[in-house]
């Protein structure tokens, strides 16, 4: 019975995780009539595995605040406010993520009499209405439709994200992508999470294969019988 229980715990203890969150706020006396407008969100990450890559990424605090700054460019008699910083250090065996998230308002000033000071637009990003889903999150870490892994850095409306990458180059990169063609490493969804076993149906014969990530519509799997078989399927009906 113990030797049975050996291989169960390894893959518990190689597969769990521990995250630290920790985080900032600052704030200043605007002084001048102003309109919120919009919130601007920018991600950095590094990943080192066995205590090597990304060591060029250092200043990642400046990073995120370049990536905030490309994905909301202020617009005249516009100003960004009220900074929060969040960094997250996520520990597997062997493997160490640390992630920089910085937001900010983005404010315009005005000399108007404003009756309410917030925009539609500031108001749903505040909430998170302006997603129809509950799986995907600015600074989730996600894998697109060729297997890339990258992180969420804006949701632009409930279809469309765009994510930062790393080019096999070892540059940052970002662009948009659908939200229907990437994937969660760390949720659940519809019942399925990363690590589980996904039993379907492949060329006539029944099959399985490990949960790499899941989608809104579809899931990507490691075949069992295949290691290096790496599929995208449609959920299970």
């Amino acid at each position: 019975m113990k030797k049975l229980l050996i291989v169960p715990v390894i893959c518990y203890l190689l597969t769990s995780c521990v995250a630290i969150h920790t985080g900032s706020i600052s704030s200043s006396s605007i002084g001048k009539t102003v309109k919120y407008e919009d919130i601007a969100c920018g991600v950095s990450q590094t990943d080192r595995l066995f205590g090597l890559g990304s060591l060029s990424q250092d200043a990642l605090v400046l990073e995120a605040k370049r990536e905030m700054i490309k994905n909301r460019p202020l617009m005249p008699d516009e100003e960004y406010a009220n900074y929060t910083l969040d960094f997250k250090n996520t520990y597997w065996p062997f493997y160490i993520q640390n992630k920089v998230t910085m937001c900010t308002d983005v404010v315009r000033f005005t000399n108007d009499n404003i009756n309410d000071p917030y925009s539609e637009k500031y108001k749903m990003k505040l909430v998170g209405v302006i997603i129809s889903n509950e799986l995907f999150a600015i600074g989730d870490s996600i894998i697109d439709e060729k297997f890339n892994e990258a992180t969420i850095i804006s949701l632009q409306n409930d279809k469309i994200a765009r994510i930062m990458y790393k080019t096999g180059e070892d540059k940052i990169r970002t662009k948009k992508i659908s939200i229907e063609k990437i994937y969660s490493k760390n949720k659940s969804y519809k019942g399925h999470a990363t690590g589980g076993m996904y039993i379907y149906t492949d060329n006539g014969r029944e099959t399985s294969g490990r949960i790499i990530a899941v989608g809104l519509n579809s899931i990507i799997i490691r075949n069992s019988e295949f290691y290096k078989k790496i599929q995208i399927l449609d959920y299970n009906e």
